[in-house]
């Protein structure tokens, strides 16, 4: 594991503001491949009769993905990695975390 390269903290004094940073999507029932020209909040609803997939790119160290399947979809949303593994299976109105190191993308969070 590596330590972070500085002893003094990054100290923000403002709110931050994702610029760009949250899309809405409606999936019926097919696959969506993120990019990092994505947001990194990702809300979505399903339509569809059978589950939608939302594959995330190929990881980049400390890279995450918020990941949202609203409550008024009609069906599940797998969050797949790159390689087509299912890391989360969300219901309407579950969500979940997504980070990863240079390799492996983990689910950190599923609500």
């Amino acid at each position: 594991s590596m330590a972070f390269n500085s002893t003094q903290a990054f100290k923000i004094a403002r709110r931050l503001q994702h610029k760009n940073g949250v899309d809405t999507r409606t999936q019926n029932s097919e696959a969506n491949t993120l990019t990092f020209k994505d947001g990194s909040y990702q809300i979505v609803e399903c339509t569809g009769v059978s589950a939608s997939t939302l594959v995330l790119p190929s990881p980049k160290d400390g890279s995450s993905f918020w990941v949202s399947n609203i409550a008024s979809s009609a069906q599940s949303l797998n969050v797949n990695d790159h390689n087509g593994a299912t890391k989360a299976t969300l219901a309407a109105g579950e969500s979940c975390l997504m980070v990863c190191d240079a390799s492996v993308w983990y689910l950190i969070i599923k609500a």
